[in-house]
């Protein structure tokens, strides 16, 4: 450990960052930036609300008030992460930085990716906010999220950011003794989060567990909740063992899943808000049609003069999710579905090479013809699994598109 910081050259971290960051316009304005963003934080949360209170009303919900919002909440979450980034591609990309400024602005740039990722969750999660208003997600579930948010912030990315540079500092050791239980906290940290979010009584999911409104997800509930949190344990102790280069490789893609987990979750939520807003709009303008037909008839019965029962009074139609065409809401859960599995292959191509091997298997030969000459082919058995794949895909949305359109 000694040894360790003795190599660090701690003071020529301070002058090497010190000199680089100083005389970089880039840096200082994007200090300005942040500083900008945080001062007027307060102005973007009374923004936020403002468009909140015109969501839910025929007359003025649109769809471009989500993204709206979803920049708002993009600005709020950016300041501290902008500031470490930039920070850490200085120390790693200038000529004069030295080992010890790399390894430092290499871990503050992926530790600013992942402390964003979680901020903007947590702004996602505000009161007036997407979730509550836009998404209208359970106040149940946002306010676990939220707070369990709050301590996940701090301590992962603290114990991020260390682990990275015992990594970086001692790559000849993979991080050594330092490494090594800096990983517990670390994937500790993970554990109990995950089971705090999906606890089968208590978390996000018992809702829609009780209702059914995910049977994919809620089938298979017992299935990739024990994985979800075993995996993690797995790496802590992996980590105690001293295989830290497999648990560093490893828990990227673990943590790859985590985001595209995230990603599915948000862009399932948005385009169901999508479908809300436009079947709203659609409800809506059949009611006013509805009305003035009414009126008309009214009109030609009564003989009223010109003018009379314009102003009728009209209460606004309010669309619930549940109402929603349940074969549109299939389409976009299969999509989702289908490019979650996508992404999820491309994650883990590497660590599973045991699928390679239906790439050796060959069922038959085909006859094609290339540049005059037949020549035989082989159809193995991945080549099938994945036109079973295609093919499957392909049914899912002719039967859901449809709906949608």
């Amino acid at each position: 450990k000694r040894q360790m910081l003795a190599a660090a050259d701690l003071r020529g971290l301070a002058d090497t960052a010190l000199r680089q960051l100083s005389r970089s316009p880039v840096f200082w304005l994007t200090v300005v930036l942040a500083v900008a963003l945080r001062w007027r934080r307060r102005r973007l949360l009374k923004r936020i609300d403002t468009i909140a209170s015109r969501v839910g009303k025929p007359t003025t919900d649109r769809f471009g008030l989500t993204w709206r919002t979803v920049g708002l909440t993009l600005l709020i979450a950016a300041p501290l992460p902008l500031v470490m980034a930039v920070s850490g591609l200085h120390l790693m990309l200038f000529d004069a930085s030295t080992e010890l400024s790399r390894a430092v602005g290499d871990s503050l740039l992926r530790i600013a990716m992942i402390l964003y990722t979680l901020l903007v969750l947590e702004a996602i999660c505000l009161p007036r906010g997407l979730a509550a208003v836009h998404f209208r997600w359970p106040e149940s579930n946002i306010l676990l999220l939220r707070s369990n948010l709050t301590w996940l912030i701090w301590l992962f990315p603290t114990a991020g950011l260390a682990f990275h540079l015992a990594l970086d500092l001692n790559p000849a050791a993979t991080g050594g003794t330092p490494a090594r239980l800096l990983a517990l906290p670390l994937y500790a940290a993970v554990v109990w989060f995950l089971l705090r979010l999906f606890h089968p009584r208590k978390g996000v999911l018992t809702q829609a567990r009780q209702n059914n409104a995910f049977p994919v997800l809620t089938r298979t509930y017992w299935l990739w909740f024990p994985l979800l949190l075993l995996i993690p344990t797995v790496f802590a102790f992996l980590g105690l063992a001293g295989y830290i280069h497999t648990v560093a490789t490893e828990a990227i893609m673990y943590l790859n899943t985590l985001w595209l987990m995230l990603g599915m979750v948000l862009t399932n939520a948005l385009a169901l808000r999508w479908l809300l807003v436009a079947r709203r709009g659609l409800a809506y303008d059949a009611a006013l049609e509805r009305r003035r037909a009414a009126l008309e008839a009214a009109r030609s019965e009564a003989d009223a003069p010109d003018g009379q029962g314009s102003e009728l009074p009209f209460e606004e139609p309010e669309v619930d999710l549940s109402a929603l065409s349940d074969e549109a809401r299939g389409l976009i859960r299969t999509v989702v579905s289908v490019a979650g599995l996508i992404g999820l292959y491309l994650i883990w191509e590497d660590a599973l090479p045991a699928l390679r091997v239906f790439e050796d298997i060959v069922l038959w030969h085909s006859t094609e013809t290339v540049d005059g000459t037949e020549q035989a082919q082989p159809v193995t058995l991945a080549a099938v699994g994945l036109a079973l794949i295609y093919g499957i895909a392909t049914w899912l949305l002719a039967t859901r598109l449809p709906a949608l359109i």
